[in-house]
């Protein structure tokens, strides 16, 4: 469980589901929804912005209710375990290294590389020009190329 929903667990009211990442199967769509139809196979969030505030209906449910610009198709070579792991996890590691304000040529050091966030940033750092190192245990492993 991703740090994030335990403290909505501990923070919040006993009628709050917890649970932020999703996916499934679309059983039913709003008027409104254009890009999936049920049936579709989707993953994402059922909040854009998490840490502003928890809503009633979580992820962690049979059903829950998202809109339709926080989902995407699921990746057909990822099962739904899988999906649902990544877009809290993604958003964290891209969010950290926006934050960190990395420039081309700058490098980062990521502890706990082999973990969900870890290894995302390290992946998401491969999209930049940014060096990324990543310290597994004891040893510190100096990743020049990764995801090619």
């Amino acid at each position: 469980m991703h740090p994030l929903t335990l403290l909505l667990v501990h923070a919040c009211h006993e009628q709050t589901v917890p649970g932020y990442d999703v996916a499934g199967v679309v059983v039913r769509v709003g008027a409104g929804v254009k890009g999936f139809k049920v049936g579709d196979e989707v993953y994402g969030m059922i909040s854009e912005k998490p840490l502003d505030g928890p809503k009633q209906s979580g992820s962690l449910a049979e059903y829950t209710a998202v809109e339709e610009k926080l989902l995407a198709p699921k990746p057909k070579g990822l099962d739904f375990a899988q999906a649902a792991g990544l877009p809290l996890a993604i958003l964290t590691a891209n969010e950290g290294l926006e934050r960190a304000g990395l420039a081309a040529g700058k490098s980062v050091l990521v502890l706990g590389g082999a973990g969900g966030v870890g290894s995302l940033a390290i992946q998401v750092r491969h999209r930049s020009t940014v060096a990324a190192a990543g310290a597994v245990g004891t040893e510190l492993n100096f990743l020049t190329r990764c995801c090619s």
